[in-house]
């Protein structure tokens, strides 16, 4: 555009309007002095516009230099002193160079020209705050959050004016505001935690900030008035902790070294209290304590480094110290403690051979082992140490835990049966083995074993709590609730008793009961979702949608990714009968989890009472494919079926379904499914009867006048009324009755209108509404005829009065009225097999709709669900250090290719596809590309060895089956291979193919991070992105949470499904997502990005102009795309978007065997 710009200035270098456009350009490419010099030629050619003074002097305000920006702010004003952007401006700069005053002045200039101006009033607020004007300052927030209630900037400063007055809980609700609208800013966390304390509620002000640790690991205050709070408590032991965490954040902490010395005084801890005083007295240090005293003070505070460093200094000075298996033991463990489980080994070994009788070590060493997943010979260990202690209850406590780790429970029960035997008031094993009988559904024994335990410590609240899941288990909830009323006693402050207590109530239908415990749960632990979820659980059972969904809400604003939540807030939705909300969080809850087969039919439900039948069938389909024995869906397979008038289909599934029925016990379903069996039946013969009314009255139609045609009418009404009187007593879907109704109203209106009786034209609509549902267009048309006869023929009064020539037009006009009648059944039949698909399922009406929810799940449940299910590793890659830069230069290259038709799927087109790659490699090196991705599939193994070749860029390969079946991709860096395979096979293509055959499961993710952490990015292989990403963003590198760049290889993707979960993901979190397909499927890159700069995209063309909130750019066919992904900018006061989040670099189509440039 530049290049454009320039040669019109060629030819007139005073054509101003060339000038404007070209320093606008140089403004979006961040060229900011070439922008400023475009500029200053078009003031000298033109002085008097107002919007470039402007612009110059918001680029002079970026570079610093706020003096000279004034004067350009100044210079527009006087230009246009109506622009209340403008004023803003200029304010923004006086508040920049501290003077605030004039500051203010300039933003009350601005709302005087437009008084609903948010920032300015925000603005003229912080201003105020600083000077101390605490209520004045939140009149001007008043009004900026009157005008935009949506910053959550706006809320906190707020919040902080009202917690400077003192007003904690005005401070609460503006900090809650902020934080529903971005809950990411530690420093709102911390503020509302400080405002928690000074309220005295201690227990959310230390949730509060643990947040904002959570979001900023290195937070020294948060951890400082974290402590503060536990001391007030008198948790001193934790309060201890967290002033040790400030002090290593920051040695020089004075007040929390003062601190940190009086809880330990409180403890009793005085050799610990001393040395805190010496850390706090360094500017005078002294120390009196012995080296390996002091190592057992740094084991006290956690610090094992230093207690490491102080064990090896005491091996250098005494090396044949007496005890020296002692210090070689503490060692390891403090090695252990580090993480440094190899090292920790070699301790542990040197302590066993100084003393080979020391079971504590080989006990120490066993569990070293078990970190280094070394399970059997830490077996061997814990063996050796009951060999020389077989009283030693730690040794098999610890193998028994091995066994329930691997799922061995009965050696595990072994185990704690042995230690029970040495020890029969060992209530952790008593605990441990109550545990692990509930795993496997022993729930009678394991409610012994707790009750035991109960009679040791009839105090311990949590294990009343835990007996009385185990009695919800065994149905027994009246004694559940017994124990939930004893965990209150010993745990009052405790909210799980309440929920636990809530949901046994819950099973006893004592909805308004239970939901008073969940009530008294949230007072407790307002955070649990949980609890909100099945407090709108209980509301929806009573009847109440409205504070059901409420009450889903807030367990999603607690956790947005709840699947329970969002399911039970769909089935709340689809009963209020809002079925677009229902399915808009079916939706949601399936981009997390689009395995389950619950939401997937109660996705159906809605949709079947939206009348989206084709839809709603594939719903069920898909649920019984996950679970074939899911009887509800079968039944709602039928029903839909039924409401479709696909009577045959829908009979044999409400056989299957009675058969699933039958088989769970449920004889009250499987007879209700019986009955609707001969509904559609009844339905069918209903069909064929009406199939003589038809014949009989086509030969009706040909009678040769209307006196001939009345008679014969009058035989065609005994018919239909023979039949209705028929099928009176025998029961009929709502269709069926609708149609024979329908059809006697076409009849007898017919009959009436020759008998010259009174007609009521409103049946015949309902009969044309009813032909249309039944998708009888022709007989809805046909209906004109009949409504045509009767306007004329009622302006007689007897068939005499009518002349030839007229009785000869209504006669014609009948003729039409035989598409209506016909073969009945036939044309039926015709419209049911233009629908019918393979296979379908759904759902009839309310009566037959069923909605699962999800149940409550017992502690025992998940336990068995982490003991069984096979875990992701995700594997952290260093790769060294990059050039520092704004922003990451990436190439996504969608190549066209074939594939072999067969498993495992190699490339027909290789040698094209080689060459292909090739030049996208050049091109790529060329232009100095940071990373360069290539689809899923779209390589061969011998393609490897020309990629190992290049350096200085990273290369994500296209994924290849290799010789195993892994579906695998190599990322190469500098001649490293990293190989990535995929975790997740695709449904249909590569799960399973035949015996023997079928895609290998990948078990790792790779995190692939630079030296300096501005880099860290994965590659999921097309599935695995909706299955495996969360995996991802549990991890935190120095606060830096997750990855900022996902890549997704992938083949040939769902576009829309993806494009819809590329939302919800953006939605959660920062990371941009590079999806590179082949040409024929969706390459694009989403994240995060102002919506002008969305909007100038979609006027570019660089993406589609569709409703997908964060697509950036996309791909069209074989085009390879080069970015520039720059990462989010920090928020500023201004009133620009101009922020540049994405640069296309280049656009490349395969044309002519090269990659050639698009214009």
């Amino acid at each position: 555009a530049i290049n454009c710009f320039n040669e019109v200035l060629k030819l007139d270098t005073n054509f101003i309007q060339a000038l404007f456009y070209k320093g606008s350009a140089f403004q979006l490419l961040e060229r900011f002095e070439d922008s400023l010099k475009t500029f200053d030629k078009y003031v000298n050619l033109n002085p008097n516009n107002s919007d470039v003074w402007t612009l110059k002097g918001i680029l002079l305000a970026k570079l610093g230099k706020n003096i000279l920006a004034l004067d350009c702010f100044n210079k527009a004003i006087e230009l246009d002193p109506e622009n209340e952007e403008i004023w803003f401006n200029k304010g923004v700069v006086l508040e920049k160079l501290e003077e605030y005053e004039k500051a203010i002045q300039a933003y009350e200039e601005s709302v005087k020209r437009k008084d609903e101006y948010f920032n300015p009033w925000h603005n003229k607020g912080h201003i105020l705050a600083k000077l101390g004007k605490y209520k004045e300052a939140i009149q001007c927030y008043d009004k900026a959050l009157i005008i935009n209630n949506l910053n959550s900037e706006g809320w906190h400063n707020r919040g902080n004016a009202f917690f400077e007055l003192k007003n904690y809980k005005e401070a609460l609700e503006d900090y809650g505001k902020s934080l529903e609208l971005n809950p990411n800013n530690p420093k709102v966390w911390s503020n509302k935690g400080l405002a928690l304390k000074d309220l005295k509620r201690y227990g959310n002000a230390i949730f509060c900030f643990d947040k904002a640790l959570e979001i900023k690991p290195d937070d020294f205050a948060a951890y400082y008035n974290k402590g503060i709070t536990l001391a007030d408590l008198g948790r001193n032991e934790e309060a201890l902790i967290d002033f040790e965490q400030a002090l290593k954040i920051n040695k020089s902490f004075m007040i929390a070294l003062i601190n940190k010395a009086n809880v330990l005084i409180k403890l009793g801890r005085f050799e610990e209290a001393n040395k805190t005083c010496d850390e706090a007295l360094k500017l005078n240090p002294k120390s009196v304590e012995s080296i390996l005293m002091k190592a057992r003070v740094y084991e006290e505070v956690n610090n094992y480094e230093k207690a490491n460093d102080l064990y090896d200094k005491a091996l250098d000075i005494n090396p044949t110290f007496s005890e020296i298996h002692n210090i070689y033991n503490n060692k390891g463990s403090s090695l252990f403690h580090l993480g440094k489980f190899k090292k920790a080994l070699g301790f542990y070994n040197k302590s066993i051979e100084s003393n080979h009788n020391s079971h504590v070590t080989l006990v120490n060493k066993g569990v070293t082992l078990e970190r280094l997943d070394k399970y059997d010979e830490a077996i061997k260990c814990y063996n050796r140490a009951i060999d020389l202690e077989p009283k030693f209850e730690n040794g098999w406590q610890r193998k028994g835990m091995i066994h329930g780790r691997r799922g061995e429970r009965e050696k595990e029960i072994e185990c704690y049966n042995t230690i029970l035997k040495i020890n029969p008031e060992n209530n952790e094993v008593l605990a441990l083995k109550g545990a692990s009988l509930s795993v496997l559904k022993r729930y009678n024994e394991a409610a012994d074993c707790f009750t035991e335990y109960l009679k040791i410590d009839e105090n311990d609240g949590e294990i009343w709590d835990f007996l009385g899941l185990i009695y919800q288990h065994l149905k027994k909830y009246e004694k559940s609730i017994e124990c939930s009323n004893k965990a209150i006693i010993f745990n009052p402050n405790d909210s799980k008793p309440y929920f636990n207590k809530g949901n046994a109530l819950h099973s006893l239908k004592k909805f308004k009961e239970a939901i008073i415990n969940y009530n008294k749960s949230i007072e407790l632990n307002p955070l649990y979702d949980e609890v909100w979820s099945n407090k709108g659980m209980a509301y929806n059972k009573l009847g109440n949608y409205n504070e059901a969904i409420e009450s889903y809400k807030e367990a999603l604003r607690i956790n947005p990714i709840s699947i329970k939540a969002l399911s039970s807030i769909g089935i709340a939705f689809s009963d209020l009968g809002q079925l677009n909300e229902a399915l808009y969080y079916y939706e949601k809850a399936l981009k997390l989890n689009q395995d389950d087969f619950g939401i997937i039919s109660n996705k159906g439900v809605a949709l079947v009472k939206l009348e989206r039948f084709e839809e709603a069938i594939e719903c069920f389909e898909l649920a019984l494919d996950l679970n074939p024995l899911f009887s509800d869906a079968e039944w709602n397979l039928g029903a839909t079926f039924m409401e479709m008038r696909k009577f045959k289909q829908a009979i044999l599934e409400f056989r299957k379904a009675r058969d699933l029925y039958l088989k769970e016990g449920n004889e009250k379903k499987s007879s209700l499914m019986q009955k609707f069996e001969s509904w559609a039946y009844n339905a069918i013969n209903l069909i064929s009867r009406l199939q003589s009314t038809d014949d009989n009255f086509l030969i009706c139609l040909e009678s040769k006048n209307l006196v001939e045609l009345r008679n014969n009418i009058i035989n065609i009404t005994s018919n239909i009324t023979d039949i209705k009187t028929e099928f009176k007593a025998k029961e009929l879907p709502k269709s069926a009755k609708e149609l024979l109704k329908s059809k006697e109203t076409c009849i007898f209106s017919l009959k009436n209108a020759l008998n010259f009786e009174e007609i009521d034209l409103n049946n015949l609509s309902r009969a044309r509404n009813v032909f249309h549902k039944w998708e009888l267009e022709d007989f809805s048309i046909a209906l004109n005829s009949i409504e045509i006869f009767i306007q004329i023929i009622k302006k007689y009064n007897s068939i005499e009065e009518i002349p030839i020539d007229k009785e000869d037009n209504l006669l014609n006009l009948l003729k039409n009225f035989q598409i209506l009648d016909g073969n009945l059944s036939t044309k039926v039949t015709e419209k049911v097999k233009s629908k019918t698909s393979t296979k379908n399922s759904q759902i009839l009406n309310e009566n037959l709709t069923i909605e699962l929810t999800n149940k409550v799940k017992s502690k025992t449940s998940i336990i068995e669900t982490k003991i069984f299910k096979k875990e992701i590793e995700v594997n952290i890659i260093p790769i060294g250090k990059l050039k520092k830069k704004d922003y990451t230069r990436i190439c996504l290259v969608p190549l066209d290719f074939e594939m072999t038709e067969t498993f495992p799927y190699r490339l027909k087109n290789k040698d094209e596809v080689r060459i292909k790659i090739e030049q996208a490699l050049e091109l790529a090196k060329k232009y100095k590309v940071d990373i360069i991705c290539f689809p899923e599939l779209s390589f061969e193994q011998e393609f490897i060895k020309v990629v190992e070749k290049i350096n200085d860029m990273i290369i994500i390969c296209g994924s290849y089956y290799n010789d195993d079946y892994f579906n695998i991709s190599y990322v190469i860096y500098n001649g490293n291979k990293y190989p990535v395979q995929k975790i997740n096979p695709s449904p249909n293509r590569e799960d399973y193919i035949e015996p023997g055959k079928g895609m290998k499961k990948g078990d790792k993710i790779h995190i692939f991070v630079s030296e300096n952490l501005e880099l860290r990015f994965s590659i999921l292989i097309c599935i695995d992105f909706y299955r495996e990403y969360l995996k991802i963003f549990d991890y935190e590198f120095n606060g830096k949470k997750g990855v900022n760049l996902i890549f997704i290889p992938s083949y040939n993707d769902n576009s829309d499904r993806f494009q819809r979960s590329c939302d919800v993901f953006c939605e959660n979190f920062t990371s941009d997502v590079i999806k590179v397909s082949n040409a024929k499927s969706l390459t694009c890159v989403y994240g995060r990005a102002h919506k002008n700069l969305i909007s100038r995209l979609k006027k570019g063309k660089y993406r589609t102009n569709d409703n997908f909130q964060f697509k950036l750019c996309e791909a069209i066919d074989e085009m390879m795309l080069i970015v520039d992904l720059y990462s989010l900018p920090v928020e500023i006061p201004t009133p620009l978007d101009s922020f540049s989040r994405i640069l296309i670099f280049g656009r490349y189509a395969y044309s002519n065997d090269r990659w050639e440039k698009l214009s």
